[in-house]
């Protein structure tokens, strides 16, 4: 079983990214600032590889949308056990046989 938590979402948001250079850094640090504080968010990369992630400071805008995580371990739970409604401890008894 894979685990519980789906990071598709994720790394589809990250592959979407903007890249930007050492060099724009440098040479245009004032508008990726203005960039960063209207929420979005970079990746820098150097030749070709990506070496951080710049993303704006909490309460900056550009959270991800979490959605409800309770309903979202609810729906992989029921999944997961084929839609049985059986309690964490009878599924992990059942797990190690």
């Amino acid at each position: 079983m894979d685990g519980l938590l789906d990071t598709r979402h994720l790394s589809d948001k990250l592959k979407d990214m903007k890249s930007v250079t050492t060099r724009e850094i440098q040479q245009n640090t004032r508008s990726i600032r203005q960039r960063l504080e209207s929420g979005e968010s970079l990746q820098w990369e150097i030749r070709g590889r990506v070496v951080a992630h710049l993303t704006p400071a909490s309460g900056q805008g550009g959270n991800l949308d979490w959605g409800d995580p309770l309903r979202r371990l609810e729906s992989l739970y029921t999944r997961a056990t084929g839609g049985k409604s059986a309690s964490a401890a009878d599924q992990i008894y059942q797990d190690r046989g």
